[in-house]
């Protein structure tokens, strides 16, 4: 690989890394996965299980990650209103997870640098 095609990935990266710096993410791979996964879902957005099997991960860990991401305040700090996390209406056990318009705008964003 050129040393020119690894310095253009590594700014891209870094501009990339620089937005979920803004968010105060706390795992910033991971928020890109959930991200990610979510967005290529559509308006209907992903059941939590399937979710934490998409991104190899138990659905606790997904779950408090979501828990970052969300709109509400989490320990007293505002949320980035990225995803919602909705009540399955053939499952109440379980919850959708969807992009706000925020998480869209972001992800065309991180689109258009990559």
């Amino acid at each position: 690989m050129s040393t020119k095609r690894v310095q253009a990935t590594g700014r891209k990266l870094s501009r990339v890394l620089f937005h979920f710096q803004n968010l105060r993410a706390k795992a910033p791979i991971l928020v890109l996965d959930i991200l990610s996964h979510v967005a290529a879902a559509g308006e209907d957005g992903l059941p939590m299980r399937e979710l934490a099997g998409l991104c190899n991960r138990p659905q606790t860990s997904i779950s408090r990650v979501i828990l970052h991401m969300l709109t509400k305040e989490y320990r007293g700090e505002p949320g980035p209103d990225l995803v919602v996390a909705e009540m399955d209406p053939e499952d109440y056990r379980q919850k959708i997870v969807k992009l706000t318009p925020r998480g869209r705008k972001l992800m065309e964003e991180i689109a258009e640098i990559l």
